[in-house]
């Protein structure tokens, strides 16, 4: 899973004796066939078979919230799983349907969010804990990470993306490859292996450890392949001031807000309006680390992939979309086609906006909800302007 990092409990707290898991999973079941973009979010706040063995987490769901509403923005069919939505069986499900739907032409993103644990005297396998799990029949409700890993090859999709916010996710490998940077358990974890909060810090969870397990790589050239980003060789955290896994911030902050676009100090984008993977990744491994900095924390990400460098940067995960200005604004109001009431919202949620763009204060969801609702009616090119500034002033002043 991740660890609690700046939470409302008191002490540092580990996951688990072995835990692990907590993966952003995108992908979609019943979907419109001609978008090609596809996602399955997973996440849970509630273990009810396990409570009282495990510390209750209390932002998976809202990194499932967020991160669907960010993918429906860049065109994702998004299949979201929490709550008791996130039995395996129902987990599974999903992934076979994208397996026997998908084709090569298609683009698939895996995300999990939750608890997990390593099952360290049987197997030293890693797990996620589901719904419906039971501690002591790991393989009959919980999720072999391995064997997650073996159903994600088995989806034709030329392009396919798994996010891995948990502990020690940065120990899985694409076949052939090695951890860059070297193992830095020891560093992290306690005696053998086991996860304990870092010593001296407040409100601290693991969220989860993964298995040093390898996958298979896919094609090396860039017509397709796979991409694994996983949040840390170590602890991963979640904190109370983001309410969000550290990880699942930064990813959401790249995708939804374009920062991943933006060059240094933001970002490592070249502004060209695309988010492209090369810079999601260049991103994602620049901001953790600084997020982790502000909670006195250390947390380093680990991309692996199996794609070449232009395929990276050819391959793009997000693309901005025009938005009115003030002048619009300002004419549409003097024209009588947006109130004064509407005016003034638009003119207090844009440039909230705007002031979110040059730092790192995000907007709410709802905010955040109302701007892509705005950016796709601006975008419109069947509607006529004033219908637009009819609906971009009801959307800001709902």
């Amino acid at each position: 899973m991740i660890v609690r990092a700046g939470s409302r409990r008191a002490g540092p707290i580990g996951r688990a004796a072995l835990v692990s898991a907590s993966v952003l999973i995108l992908g979609v079941s019943t979907v419109a066939r001609a978008e090609g973009k596809f996602a399955l979010v997973i996440g849970t706040n509630s273990y009810p078979s396990i409570k009282g063995q495990f510390p209750e987490l209390l932002y998976p769901e809202k990194d499932v919230d967020d991160l669907t509403l960010a993918l429906e923005g860049e065109g994702f069919k998004v299949k979201s799983l929490k709550d008791n939505g996130t039995r395996r069986e129902s987990i599974i499900r999903e992934l076979t349907s994208f397996a026997s739907r998908l084709t090569k032409d298609d683009t698939f993103l895996l995300a999990f969010s939750g608890h997990g644990v390593r099952n360290e005297p049987v197997n030293k396998e890693t797990y996620w804990l589901t719904y419906d799990t039971q501690l002591e029949s790991l393989d009959v409700a919980g999720i072999r990470l391995k064997h997650l890993l073996d159903y994600v090859q088995e989806i034709p999709a030329s392009k396919k993306l798994v996010l891995l916010d948990h502990c020690y996710s940065g120990n899985i490998t694409l076949m052939g490859g090695a951890p860059r940077g070297g193992d830095l358990d020891a560093a992290a974890s306690g005696t053998g292996g086991t996860p304990r909060g870092p010593a001296g810090t407040v409100g601290l969870e693991a969220r989860g450890q993964a298995a040093d397990n390898a996958i298979p790589a896919e094609s090396a050239d860039h017509s397709g392949g796979l991409v694994l980003l996983a949040a840390s060789y170590g602890f991963a955290f979640e904190s109370a001031q983001w309410e969000h896994g550290i990880f699942t911030k930064a990813v959401i902050e790249a995708i939804r807000d374009f920062r991943a676009d933006q060059g240094a100090p933001v970002g490592h984008g070249d502004g060209d309006g695309q988010v492209s993977v090369m810079e999601l990744i260049a991103y994602v491994e620049d901001r953790v680390p600084d997020l982790a900095r502000e909670l006195h924390i250390s947390q380093i990400v680990v991309p692996r992939q199996s794609w070449d460098a232009i395929g990276l940067a050819k391959w793009i995960i997000a693309k901005t979309r025009p938005i009115p200005k003030r002048d619009d604004m300002t004419r549409w109001s003097v024209q009588g086609w947006m109130t004064v009431v509407e005016y003034t919202k638009c003119v207090e949620l844009f440039d909230l906006a705007d002031e979110s763009g040059k730092t790192h204060v995000a907007l709410t969801t709802e905010q955040e909800r109302k701007m892509q609702l705005i950016r796709e009616v601006f975008a419109n090119p069947g509607l006529a302007e004033r219908a637009k500034a009819r609906a971009i002033g009801g959307f800001c002043n709902q």
